[in-house]
């Protein structure tokens, strides 16, 4: 992403620059297509998007008549920025990949890199692994020949997020291993120890809580002097589901308190749902409903917000569950159906640690309904596109 300038002191130069090569007319050269481009980006970052789109559309027209690939590619992808400013991802994709094909296809690498690793994360958030796991591999080509390990020690990364979802764990702990060992080579121990998370949250998936533990444990230790990082909130709402998991509940309250309050002030927005999932995990288990609807509600709306509909299956399972303790057997079978539907869908597993829990509430659906209003009402919720089953998930 790229961004220009949050005031506009600044405009009327971009102006006079676009003003200046408008009156030339001359849109073969990167020059002409850069100062319209910032000047659309401005105002963008200003949240002016209809002059951002008045000047984007002449701009794309004019390097369309000169036929000026690179400038086509580029204007692409400064519309792909505003189709997301104004809310419309589908666009916001399909731009980006538009402009990533013309970018590739005339040889410009450093505008392609940049564009495939937003690609990869948001086709590995909304479930497209092969796609992802495609365009990883053929970007780390092009890292190799440059020399970039850090950048291929972050394709791994994904790669491993990809194995461990279709729970490929083996697959996934050599990914994420490489990583770690990359970014340790490198010196940059934050994004080591990120790595190795994932090796101590694959602990937790397997089942194997106590190993998980010391993982966590040790990672923390790590952290103690930067504990207002990104890092210091998601370790923490990550090892509350270990806690949990032994079943120590005012430890992993602890953990989560200190996470949503870490997050709040330094993550993403999109990344506080970390925080929001465990919340609604531990009122679960403390028989609390309401808080537990709340915050699962709350995770799923911001997960919705950056479409990463890989993590709703988990989400939408918690509020099944809390369905199930209010005796809401028909909607939290509609929700399990929606859930599965979806894993399938994207090719997500169940994680052993989760799997006694789930098939205990399939257990009691099937005992509290006849057969023909189960198997009705989990098609019904199978038969849910994904923003219907994220709506019904929400209504409470």
């Amino acid at each position: 992403e790229w961004k220009l300038f949050s005031d506009a002191s600044h405009l009327p130069l971009f102006e006079q620059a676009h003003n200046l090569f408008s009156s030339i007319n001359i849109y073969t050269r990167t020059a002409p297509v850069l100062a319209s481009s910032w000047l659309a980006g401005a105002y963008i970052d200003l949240n002016d998007l209809a002059s951002a789109e008045t000047y984007l559309s002449e701009l794309y027209e004019k390097v369309l008549a000169a036929e000026y690939q690179w400038g086509i590619a580029w204007t692409k992808q400064a519309m792909a920025k505003l189709a997301l400013s104004k809310g419309d991802a589908a666009t916001w994709l399909s731009l980006l990949q538009e402009s990533l094909e013309l970018f590739t296809a005339i040889g410009d690498e450093w505008p392609a890199k940049n564009i495939s690793e937003t690609l990869i994360w948001q086709k590995y958030l909304s479930g497209k692994f092969e796609e992802t796991a495609r365009l990883s591999k053929q970007i780390i080509v092009l890292y190799e020949k440059d020399n970039e390990p850090e950048r291929i020690a972050r394709c791994y990364l994904t790669l491993g997020y990809v194995a461990f979802e279709k729970g490929e764990y083996a697959t996934a702990r050599t990914f994420f291993t490489d990583a770690a060992n990359i970014f340790i080579e490198l010196e940059l121990p934050g994004d080591g120890i990120l790595a190795k998370e994932n090796i101590a949250f694959l602990l937790y998936a397997e089942g194997k809580l106590q190993d998980s533990r010391s993982e966590y444990l040790v990672l923390l230790s790590q952290l103690t002097t930067l504990t207002d990082s990104y890092l210091f909130g998601f370790l923490h709402a990550r090892y509350a589901l270990v806690s949990m998991g032994e079943q120590h509940l005012i430890e992993a309250r602890k953990s989560l308190e200190i996470a949503l309050e870490v997050l709040k002030k330094t993550a993403p927005k999109d990344n506080i749902y970390h925080a929001y999932f465990g919340l609604g995990e531990l009122a679960r288990l403390e028989n609390n409903t309401q808080e537990a609807s709340n915050n699962y509600c709350a995770s799923l709306q911001y997960v919705n917000g950056f479409l990463g509909y890989v993590y709703f299956p988990d989400i939408i399972d918690g509020i099944a569950k809390i369905e199930c303790s209010r005796s809401n057997f028909d909607q939290a079978t509609k929700l399990f159906g929606a859930s599965e539907a979806l894993r399938r869908k994207i090719g997500v597993v169940i994680h052993p640690v989760d799997q006694p829990d789930y098939d205990k509430h399939i257990k009691l659906l099937k005992s509290q309904m006849n057969t023909e209003d189960f198997e009705s009402a989990w098609v019904e919720g199978a038969n849910m596109s994904i923003e219907e089953a994220y709506e019904y998930a929400l209504h409470d």
